[in-house]
């Protein structure tokens, strides 16, 4: 038997077009199995959401059980349909106050897509879509989000200018390597990943990979920490991979043709971890570039931190006993566990300390003798003290040398920068790593025991026509 519920319905049309549209949508409740059927047309292709309000409050994801069926992803034009099956308990807005219990349903455009992304690792070409933290299923920290699925977060960037680089000289500036300020504007929103790549996410793409040597027997620094305390290293930040490694399938050299950054855009080889997450997933991620990393990082703040204080959102030197699975195995400070600490206003944690991140520019090599960098100098005086206006920075090397004034060329082997601090800085020191603007270089062919990396992506879906 079949109850029609009295449920209002709100309907929502996309954030920022007019199009795809919700319409004719009805909710019917089985008395016998308890399910709940809502039904729904769709005007084109579009990815639709659900929330759901008993009056004008918000229900919570346990008020409504799982639901799922032509709901939460990327949908094409037509009738849909999507079922529910809430909890049968008393005391339940479902069966206690049906009248006034509405689902909205949000229409969102290929080009604006909701607020948070779920790629599943496991699985060809699955994501979901969710139009708030609220109803990410089972929370944002979830330990599935550290290791199975990779949850990411849209940035608002289009069209905001925003000043990139140092706020002030002091707390560890450096005028050889920092950049002054200047405005930037991106011209596009993207996703980046509200969690450090950990090594669980790492190895559903290259479960045989071997990693550069951090130890005799050639595993990350992570799994070597827990041979010795018996700590849970999927959820841990994965390091020690080369920026080579991740874009060109090689560690210790460049390999001949590879694809390299600003020359070559966003190509990656296909049996690199990048290229290997692009072809089962059908995303097109990337390590960021210097500016999405930092307009990320400062999350709209204009402080040295983007929340205070720094033992609160940044693993480091001085805060580890707050860990209380290195303090129950006996550990001094060391790499965490992803997500303990509080994220930054955008939800996106660990965004300074726990591991160095990686980043797509140019950073020549600031040593002194043979092996310092011919374009240092250049670099020096035409892009970090540059003080004017950039759209979308790709770094020395790239569109925005003949604005800056640079003539060079990007060596194949050519550094890259690293963000955000790690766990073995000291946020009481004078020279505080642990901030959005601090820049340390690394070599594109090796990988380090304190630097890791996130991905982000392009926020907007491919058409199912085009899958």
């Amino acid at each position: 038997m079949k109850a029609i519920f009295s449920f209002a319905v709100a309907v929502l049309a996309g954030a920022t077009f007019a199009t795809p549209e919700v319409s004719n949508v009805t909710v019917e409740r089985n008395e016998a199995t308890h399910v709940v059927k809502v039904s729904y047309e769709l005007s084109e292709e579009g990815i639709v959401t659900a929330r759901f309000f008993n009056g004008s409050d918000e229900l919570t994801p346990e008020d409504v059980g799982p639901f799922g069926g032509e709901i939460s992803r990327n949908l094409a034009a037509g009738d849909h349909v999507f079922y529910l099956r809430p909890e049968t308990a008393a005391g339940n807005v479902f069966f206690d106050g049906a009248g006034n219990v509405k689902v909205e349903l949000t229409a969102w455009p290929l080009d604006c897509p909701p607020p948070y992304m779920a790629v599943d690792l496991l699985a060809k070409e699955t994501r979901k879509f969710y139009p708030s933290e609220r109803w990410v299923p089972g929370g944002v920290t979830n330990r599935l989000y550290k290791t199975d699925v990779m949850l990411m977060r849209k940035i608002i960037a289009k069209d905001i200018k925003w000043p990139m680089g140092t706020v002030s000289s002091t707390s560890g500036f450096s005028k050889g390597t920092d950049m002054l300020p200047r405005y930037v504007t991106l011209t596009y929103d993207y996703y980046m990943a509200i969690y450090e790549t950990t090594q669980k996410q790492y190895l559903n793409f290259l479960p045989d990979m071997k990693y550069g040597a951090t130890s005799a027997k050639g595993i990350t620094r992570a799994a070597f920490h827990s041979q010795l305390n018996d700590v849970d290293t999927a959820i841990l930040p994965h390091e020690n991979v080369s920026w080579q490694e991740l874009r060109n399938g090689v560690y210790g050299s460049v390999p001949s043709g590879a694809f390299l950054w600003p020359a070559d855009e966003h190509k990656v080889s296909d049996d690199s971890w990048l290229g290997i997450f692009r072809a089962r997933t059908g995303i097109q991620v990337d390590i960021p570039t210097e500016a999405e990393w930092e307009y990320a990082c400062r999350a709209g703040s204009a402080a040295l931190h983007y929340d205070e204080p720094v033992d609160g959102i940044a693993w480091n030197k001085n805060n580890w006993k707050q860990d209380p699975d290195l303090v129950a195995h006996g550990n001094s400070n060391r790499v965490h566990e992803v997500g303990l600490l509080k994220p930054n206003g955008w939800g996106l944690y660990d965004m300074l300390g726990n591991v160095y991140e990686q980043c797509m520019d140019y950073m020549p090599n600031d040593t002194s003798g043979s092996s310092r960098d011919k374009n240092l100098e250049k670099i020096q005086e035409k892009y970090y003290n540059f003080e004017g206006d950039l759209t979308d920075p790709v770094g020395p090397g790239g569109k925005d040398d003949a604005q800056l004034g640079l003539d060079i060329e990007v060596p194949a082997n050519a550094n890259r920068p690293r963000r955000g601090g790690n766990y073995t800085d000291d946020s009481t020191a004078k020279t505080d790593r642990l901030n959005p603007f601090h820049r340390i270089r690394h070599t594109s062919v090796n990988g380090y025991a304190t630097a890791g990396f996130r991905v982000a992506c392009p926020a907007t879906i491919p058409s199912l026509s085009a899958e």
